[in-house]
Formats: structure tokens, C-alpha cells, sequence
């Protein structure tokens, strides 16, 4: 199994062997999507590998329960969205106006200067 999946296909591109028999590299394309369509229908082989092998697929346990945890899977999905939706938004805003509305929000909201010696008897959480 590990030769006709690993050795040979490294070897195939190698030494560039479908450049000198394109026929080859044809008829395996051609194998390939038949066996695909074979293995949809029958689900005992799913490549080429295995069915000249006679590998087939089986369960070990038939009513084995699967407890799936979807957490990961939805926040990801959650902040691909996000993204995606940020890219097609963010182009819009006008960054300029922005930033000038935080600097003016900033000044207006600035604290006088305060001396230290008014802060000694205040608490620090406060």
C-alpha cells in the first residue's frame, strides 16, 4: 500500500513520466473519476490503490455512539463571517471622520490637571 501511494507517484513526478506518456497520465485521470463514481455508489473502494488491493472499508464498531463537540467549529464559523463581512464593510467607512470624532470626543471629555496633593485622601479604586 505505502509503495503504490507514496513511491510511485513520487517517483511518477520525478523523473516527469506524464510528460513522455501523456496516455498514461490520461487513462489514470480516467480511472481515477470512475473509481470515484463507483465509490459513491458502492463505498467499498475509495481509490485506485485499494480496489486493485481488494482494501476494503468496514466499521469496527456498528453502534458506536459519537459524541461531537460543535463549539470550536461554530465559533470559527462565527468569526468567518465576521471577516468576511468586516472585508465588504470596511472599505465603506471614511477613517478621517472617524478618528476626528474620537480626538474631539477626547478633548471634550479630557480632565482638568489635577495636583497630586488633592488625591491623598481618595480612595484609588474610586
Amino acid at each position: 500500500y505505502v509503495i503504490l501511494t507514496i513511491f510511485l507517484p513520487y517517483l511518477y513526478k520525478r523523473f516527469k513520466i506524464a510528460q513522455k506518456f501523456r496516455w498514461i497520465s490520461k487513462v489514470l485521470k480516467l480511472a481515477k473519476f470512475i473509481n470515484f463514481l463507483v465509490f459513491l455508489k458502492t463505498f467499498k473502494y475509495r481509490s485506485l490503490v485499494e480496489r486493485v488491493l481488494k482494501i476494503k472499508l468496514h466499521q469496527v464498531r456498528l453502534n458506536l455512539e459519537r459524541n461531537l463537540d460543535f463549539t470550536y467549529i461554530n465559533r470559527v464559523i462565527v468569526w468567518n463571517a465576521f471577516g468576511k463581512a468586516m472585508t465588504s464593510f470596511l472599505p465603506i467607512l471614511d477613517f478621517t471622520k472617524i478618528t476626528s470624532f474620537f480626538v474631539s470626543t477626547a478633548s471634550i471629555t479630557s480632565y482638568a490637571h489635577v495636583d497630586s496633593s488633592d488625591l491623598e485622601g481618595i480612595c484609588g479604586i474610586c
